[in-house]
C-alpha cells in the first residue's frame, strides 16, 4: 500500500513519516482524536507493540452505519478507498465490516467500522489464537504514550 499512487492521500492530518512504533502510535492518536465521536480503538499489530513494516495503522470505529464515518471523512477532506475487513467473534460468527483506507503522509491507515449489533458481541478475536483483541482506547493510548515520555524538569525544579 505504501507509495501506491492510486491510494487516496490525506492532506488534512500531519504528514511526517513515522520511524518507530511509538511515532506510529502518536500518528494513530491524532487520527483517533479526529474520529473520537466513533469511540476509536487502536487494534492490530500496533496495539500489541509489535513492529510490522508496511502494515496499516488499524482503528476500530463504532457507528450506527458506515455512512456516518464517510461523512466525517468528507468533512475532513480525507480521500479514501472502501473495502471490507473480516472480523471474527468468540461465538464463531464472522462479520465483513466496512473499512476505509487512506494514506497519512506515507503511512497507510485503515478505519474498520462496526455497528451496535457487532459491538454487543464483544471484542473481535484473533482467528489463529482465538483470543480477544480489544485494542487500546484513546485514553489508554494516551496513557501508554505519556508513560514513555521522559520526565522533564524545569529549571526551578532542578534548583530545589
Amino acid at each position: 500500500m505504501r507509495n501506491d499512487p492510486s491510494e487516496p492521500r490525506n492532506t488534512t492530518l500531519p504528514t511526517q513519516l513515522p520511524d518507530s512504533p511509538r511515532q506510529l502510535q502518536r500518528l494513530a492518536l491524532k487520527v483517533m482524536r479526529a474520529f473520537s465521536a466513533f469511540r476509536p480503538r487502536l487494534v492490530g499489530w500496533l496495539a500489541n507493540d509489535v513492529e510490522v513494516r508496511h502494515a496499516p495503522v488499524q482503528l476500530l470505529l463504532h457507528a450506527d452505519t458506515a455512512e456516518f464515518v464517510i461523512l466525517a471523512m468528507m468533512e475532513r477532506g480525507i480521500r479514501y478507498r472502501e473495502a471490507e475487513h473480516r472480523l471474527y467473534f468468540s461465538d464463531g460468527s464472522q462479520y465483513a465490516a466496512p473499512s476505509f483506507h487512506f494514506i497519512q503522509g506515507e503511512q497507510a491507515v485503515e478505519l474498520i467500522v462496526t455497528d451496535e449489533r457487532h459491538q454487543r458481541k464483544g471484542a473481535p478475536i484473533d482467528p489463529r489464537s482465538r483470543k480477544a483483541k480489544p485494542g487500546l482506547s484513546l485514553k489508554a493510548l494516551e496513557s501508554v504514550l505519556e508513560s514513555e515520555e521522559p520526565n522533564r524538569t524545569t529549571p526551578a525544579d532542578s534548583t530545589r
